[in-house]
């Protein structure tokens, strides 16, 4: 509102202006000089540049949309040597409110439907005038209209008349219908042929014509079943026109994912009384190979590279369904002064999404958009050299649906996963036996549950402050062990387990819990913040959790001054002869603060700070300190700090953060707190401190 803006501040200093008037004036337009000028320096801002005289107009026309209808802005220049400040001085004086709003009378079938909205008014009597609300308030009546047929009506054939000299600063509001309107506009339109033009295409589109219940369906090659997208439409000849059923149409058919563009053509007939939709639907290429290369360098001598290959089939049985198969490899070694370690994780698998509730027909489930039916299988190796192999196999079932443009749901009635160790050495053999517990997380088992997800994100609502919510819930083990009880009753022994196949499966309940908050700071800064809590519990046929369900802290996204998996559990200062063994826990907390800011439209900027660690739900003799006590948990906290530099082209941003200790738990009291030991010029201090985190996307 107030424009121009100052030069930004960083402190004292003002280091974009900084580098423009560093660079000096240019002999060319093109050159690295001139980019660094355009892109990062900002020019200064003069006060030749400043329009006080309309800048007070502003504020008071937007004092007066807020109800302050006798504001008063005045302004004030003072100038100092080179620098100038204006200063506003605002007299918002009594701000008026609502006493009366009146419809208009039933006289014809539209100001009638219009008069039978009131009971949803969102204007209330001794609420504030606000001009926001009235503007809501029509286009509230005008999603009413859409939806009762009016195709061609606007909220900008509605008026609010406004008498302000009734009382003590009160409104009185009277809502009209403008009298040159168009004919068109308050004229009832019902659906007449419907037309779908599909693998539609401006270049050699010659289809061939089928009738389906009324609708008629142009294609080429019916690449895909004629049923499958009729099924997709919401609208019928002879119904009335409804908004809310065309986009209803369109969300459909965009989310069978088999469409890259989704058009709708309402045509009045000659009659002007039925509207043809044509609705134009654009092929996605069906087959699609994408790559995925990144790394890891880490300043504690970890590297190595990764790749994420994705192939995807859309349309698999001409019923929209959409086939992919995904191999990630990655591979790490670290240079130690004895050693080299290497490890290695190589993963494949397939899934199938089905646009439909497979085997039940529920179109009530998510009536706005397409539910699916998810069913992926897959297998992944994580290989220690010179500790062990760790092998994984998994089979789900379940469905995915999407409530709201914001809420979704994911439910897994099927989730069958099998783990085995292999090529255990020597050495790591006797680590197991001398960490039982551990042990026993490794062991051969079967994991049988079913999982819940919610998901809520408004961040596209582009507002001030956005929220991102994510709980689930996984159980495991409870039904097959109440099939087994009901089988074979209680088991004979003490610490007998039941077992599906020859092997023992996993019984345990495991929630965890995310919430993020976006909250903007001006044009270019944002503030983020992330808590996250979880507790998983092994009961009945486990003692532990298995090891690839346990909760761990550090890494790229997590906490980034720790390497990934070697915080906790709690202050358990694992030695040496652990061998490197991951670091996990039964429960996790974790929170962060990261403040996001620009230098340009691609270079962003950032500080954090991230705190978190796990714990054991019981204790472990081997680990000393690792369980979760409420008396000492929150002197067990890991936390770091950084600063970040990531490079956002929209479709995908690089991130480059540095990060180092502040607090390290597993260190003995009074020594805990490093950063008393910044020392970032200190080759050895960066050596056993400083982590570069490089990855693709933001961390949360």
């Amino acid at each position: 509102m107030i424009t121009p803006q100052p030069n930004g501040k960083f402190l004292w200093m003002r280091p974009r202006l900084s580098i423009y008037n560093f660079i000096g004036n240019l002999k060319r337009e093109k050159g690295i000089r001139s980019w660094i000028k355009r892109k990062i320096g900002k020019p200064p801002v003069r006060l030749s540049d400043a329009t006080p005289e309309n800048v007070t107009l502003v504020i008071e026309n937007r004092l007066f949309n807020f109800g302050y209808f006798n504001a008063n802005a005045t302004y004030e220049i003072k100038k100092n040597k080179k620098l100038a400040e204006i200063k506003y001085f605002i007299m918002p004086r009594v701000d008026y409110v609502i006493d009366s709003i009146a419809f208009p009378e039933k006289s014809d079938p539209i100001n009638a439907l219009i008069a039978g909205t009131r009971e949803g008014t969102l204007i209330q009597q001794g609420e504030s005038y606000e001009l926001g609300i009235l503007e809501s308030e029509l286009q509230r009546i005008e999603d009413v209209l859409k939806d009762s047929g009016y195709y061609y009506f606007d909220n900008n054939y509605l008026k609010f008349a406004a008498d302000s000299a009734s009382g003590d600063h009160q409104v009185n509001l009277r809502l009209f219908l403008k009298p040159d309107r168009p004919l068109n506009a308050t004229r009832q339109m019902n659906i007449g042929n419907i037309i779908v033009h599909d693998e539609y295409t401006l270049e050699d589109y010659h289809p061939d014509t089928l009738h389906f219940d009324g609708i008629t369906y142009l294609s080429s090659s019916y690449r895909t079943r004629p049923q499958i997208i009729i099924d997709q439409i919401f609208m019928r000849p002879g119904d009335r026109y409804s908004r809310s059923m065309h986009f209803r149409t369109l969300n459909h058919l965009t989310s069978l994912g088999i469409y890259k563009l989704v058009n709708a053509n309402f045509i009045a007939d000659s009659s002007e009384s039925k509207l043809q939709p044509n609705l134009f639907l654009t092929l996605q290429q069906k087959n699609s190979l994408s790559a995925e290369l990144n790394a890891v360098v880490r300043t504690t001598n970890y590297t190595g590279p990764g790749i994420n290959l994705n192939w995807k089939n859309r349309n698999l049985f001409r019923g929209a369904e959409i086939f992919s198969m995904n191999f990630n490899g990655s591979f790490e070694f670290q240079i130690g002064a004895d050693s080299i370690n290497t490890s290695f994780e190589l993963g494949l698998d397939a899934g199938l999404e089905l646009p439909r509730v497979v085997p039940f027909k529920l179109k009530k489930l998510s009536p706005e958009f397409v539910p699916v039916t998810n069913i992926r299988i897959g297998t992944k190796m994580f290989r220690r050299v010179e500790l062990y192999t760790l092998i994984s196999s998994y089979a789900q079932f379940g469905y995915k649906w999407r409530q709201s443009t914001y809420i979704n749901h994911d439910l897994n009635l099927i989730d069958v996963s099998f783990t085995r160790v292999g090529n255990e050495t020597q050495a790591f053999r006797d680590y197991l036996e001398a960490n039982p517990i551990v042990k026993r997380s490794f062991e051969e088992q079967f994991i049988v549950g079913i999982g819940y997800s919610f998901t809520y994100d408004n961040r596209l609502k582009n507002k001030i402050n956005s929220i991102y919510l994510n709980p689930s819930v996984e159980s495991a083990g409870s039904i097959v062990s109440l099939f087994y009880k009901t089988i074979k009753g209680k088991l004979e022994e003490p610490g007998d387990q039941y077992k599906l196949f020859g092997v023992p499966y996993s019984q345990f309940i495991k929630i965890r819990n995310e919430i993020r908050d976006y909250y903007k700071i001006g044009r270019n800064s944002l503030l983020v913040t992330r808590g996250i809590i979880g507790v998983g519990i092994p009961y009945g046929n486990s003692e532990v959790i298995p090891y690839i369900r346990q909760f761990f802290a550090g890494g790229t996204n997590d906490l980034r001054a720790f390497v990934s998996r070697t915080v906790g559990p709690g202050s358990y200062n694992p030695p040496v002869s652990n061998l490197g063994v991951d670091q996990t826990g039964d429960i996790k907390l974790a929170a962060n603060v990261e403040y996001r800011f620009s230098f340009t439209r691609l270079l962003k900027g950032a500080f954090f700070l991230d705190a978190g660690n796990v714990w054991l739900k019981n204790d472990d003799p081997e680990r000393p300190g690792g369980s979760f006590d409420w008396n000492r948990f929150y002197k067990e906290i890991a936390v770091g700090t950084g600063v970040g530099l990531r490079f956002d082209a929209d479709f995908v941003v690089v991130r480059f953060d540095f990060a180092w200790p502040v607090f390290r738990p597993n260190l003995l009291p009074g020594e805990r707190w490093v950063i008393k030991d910044f020392n970032p010029l200190s080759s050895n201090w960066r050596k056993e401190n400083l982590l570069l985190n490089f990855a693709i996307g933001y961390p949360f």
